[in-house]
């Protein structure tokens, strides 16, 4: 069977909520429910008898004691049994069959309900068709992964459209369209023909202007409707997320909005994202969900509506409205709920909530999330969205514009903020610490500076000047290493250890070097260690500078065993968690690029000149904190990763 052959099962077993208008039941639902059911009693049963029979059979006794007759009768039983098997066992498969293949069809039909065109012969019918296999597994894979049937069909088109989005994905659109536009390369233009129709074609390319240009316009013309049926899959994906119950709500750019996409699906999101609540906090925070004031208010489906699609006049409103409103309401319109890349503004925002709001410490929390395990587009940059609707906010003018300019143009309150609409599923992709686990697993003891009485009065203000303080490059202690690690055993213990403790870590600007772990306490030993460059470390130093295709201005230890990149600008919170196993002088001042603009740091026009599309791919992908030098070559970087590998191997062994 394939996805064609669903017609005959979904009449049977039936997700949809479709009714018959006599009994208010589906034909043939409840018949074939109570059928699956009675059958699986004396399934059970048969298998609960069977095991008592397997371990009588095994007695010699018993079986000594039966004549030929009742030999022969238990041989022809044997045969009978193994023949009832294969029929239990087909029908089995008929059953997960149904219910992946009606799984399927109602996943379909959500999308058609969005406007997709899914009927027989359509082009997405074609492409789901193709990819029938894989579909099949990835529900499957579900099925058997989670029991929570509520989030089931979600948790299916979330994976679907993972796939479908990322370039080594099952569902990938290459997968599909390479291999058909392949095949109906035609004559005389495909040159494995090697006609003299072909050959004529070339020449008249050469010579005929306007046959070459004619010819180029057809190309580009195939090209673009190329990329709007390769869109239509990821589209067709996303209006399934849409309407599937309790699923999330992506930030998507229509190709019919005038939005940069390009920017937009390269932006990149933190490894880590953080939000602080309590129960002043708007709309719904707890440890499954995340939801905005529209979803939790009302039931007509508002949560649902991606910001991106609303005309801009009404999108900008939202956007203003949620970043202006107060910390402890917000207004049923509301469809946004706001992150931070900062743990340094998550937890002066929670110790300012407790001053402020007189919560109890227990009950303020921040619900860290790996935003590696959510669909891209579950979160948007406020910087983005802030410029992508900049314009309506000038031709609006007044307070809004001023905000628009002040949020864009004033970086000292750039806090890496990030938003995120609708729900946000985040159960087993999240980790939930509260103030008061914080402060009893040594955070004041890493930072006294946040037991400040004053400071406590204060939030953006104060991020502000504990960032200024920490401006100051210093060395780290092993002590300071110790509590980080502690802390985040204590409180981050899903996450990975090194990841959280150079977030710590890095809410001053450090300089670490030194043969460390000889000096720290046992239990911090591990930890420490793995701030090390590893061999495996030294293999991601090498991708990352070839990558970089350029010189990095590096300082190399004497004990090989620390290294500190010289950093032009402040580098991000977002940027140091990609490239934390690969460097370890580590400055964090704001997070995305948010700079003080410290004097003699700012990077030197010289730093363009080398290889300035490569370069800047590698700023955007690391961050804009990396001075570029023609004093270190590549192959002497590569050498000295290349010795650190040689000096760890030979201490470990």
């Amino acid at each position: 069977m394939n996805v064609d052959d669903v017609a005959s099962l979904v009449n049977g077993l039936r997700i949809a909520d479709e009714k018959s208008e006599v009994d208010g039941q589906i034909p043939g639902h409840s018949t074939l429910q109570d059928s699956i059911q009675s059958l699986y009693q004396y399934a059970r049963v048969t298998a609960i008898q069977a095991q008592e029979i397997q371990s009588l059979a095994g007695s010699t006794t018993l079986l000594s004691s039966l004549d030929i007759t009742e030999i022969y009768s238990l041989h022809r039983i044997a045969k009978e049994f193994t023949e009832v098997t294969r029929v239990l066992d087909d029908t089995a498969n008929n059953l997960g069959n149904a219910a992946e293949l009606s799984i399927i069809a109602y996943l379909a039909s959500l999308g058609g309900q969005g406007g997709a065109n899914v009927r027989d012969g359509s082009l997405l019918q074609r492409i789901l068709s193709h990819f029938d296999k894989q579909i099949r597994s990835i529900v499957r894979g579900v099925l058997n992964d989670f029991s929570n049937v509520q989030c089931v069909l979600w948790k299916i088109a979330e994976e679907c459209y993972n796939q479908a989005t990322s370039y080594s994905g099952a569902l990938h659109p290459d997968n599909y369209f390479v291999e058909h536009e392949e095949a109906s390369l035609e004559w005389p233009y495909d040159p494995d023909f090697e006609a003299e129709e072909y050959y004529e074609h070339e020449n008249r390319l050469d010579v005929d202007e306007d046959y070459a240009k004619a010819f180029s316009e057809q190309i580009e013309h195939r090209r673009e409707n190329s990329k709007r049926e390769e869109r239509s899959w990821v589209d067709f994906w996303v209006l399934v997320l849409d309407r599937c119950p309790g699923g999330p709500t992506l930030f998507h750019p229509r190709a019919s909005y005038e939005f940069n996409l390009s920017k937009f699906a390269t932006t990149r999101i933190p490894r880590y994202l953080f939000r602080t609540f309590d129960g002043k906090s708007s709309g719904r925070n707890d440890d499954n969900m995340i939801a905005s004031m529209t979803s939790v208010s009302t039931s007509s489906g508002d949560g649902r509506i991606d910001l991106l699609s609303l005309p801009e006049h009404e999108a900008t409103d939202m956007l203003y409205t949620h970043l202006t409103k107060t910390c402890s309401s917000g207004q049923a319109s509301d469809n946004l709920m706001s992150w931070t890349s900062s743990l340094l503004f998550a937890i002066q925002y929670a110790i300012w909530r407790r001053r402020t709001f007189g919560c109890d410490p227990a009950d303020i929390n921040i619900c860290a999330i790996d935003t590696r395990r959510f669909p891209h587009g579950q979160f948007a940059q406020d910087m983005w969205l802030l410029q992508a609707y900049r314009h309506i906010a000038e031709q609006e003018g007044g307070e809004r514009q001023k905000f628009f300019r002040f949020r864009l143009d004033d970086e000292r309150y750039h806090n890496g903020e990030y938003l995120s609409q609708g729900l946000v599923n985040h159960a087993g992709r999240s980790c939930m610490v509260s103030l008061k686990s914080l402060e009893e697993s040594g955070l004041y003891d890493l930072y006294p500076e946040f037991t400040n009485i004053q400071g406590t009065e204060k939030w953006t203000n104060r991020v502000l000047e504990l960032r200024q303080r920490w401006s100051i490059e210093q060395r780290t202690t092993p002590q300071e290493i110790q509590l980080a690690s502690m802390v985040t055993r204590r409180c981050f213990n899903t996450f990975e250890t090194t990841d959280m403790v150079l977030i710590l870590l890095a809410f001053k600007a450090r300089k670490i070097r030194g043969a460390l772990p000889e000096r720290v306490v046992n239990e911090s030993l591990q930890e420490c260690r793995k701030l090390q460059i590893s061999p495996g470390y030294g293999m991601n130093c090498k991708d990352m500078f070839s990558k970089a295709k350029s010189r990095l201005n590096e300082n190399i230890t004497e004990n090989y065993e620390w290294r500190s990149f010289q950093v032009g600008r402040s580098m991000s919170e977002a940027a140091l968690q990609d490239v934390v196993r690969t460097m370890s002088s580590l400055r964090d001042r704001r997070p995305d690029n948010d700079s003080l603009h410290p004097q003699n740091n700012t990077p030197k026009a010289t730093d363009e000149v080398v290889d300035n599309g490569k370069i800047a791919k590698f700023r955007d992908q690391y961050g804009s904190g990396f001075q570029l030098s023609s004093t270190s070559t590549l192959d002497a970087a590569k050498a000295y990763v290349e010795q650190v590998e040689m000096v760890l191997l030979t201490d470990r062994h």
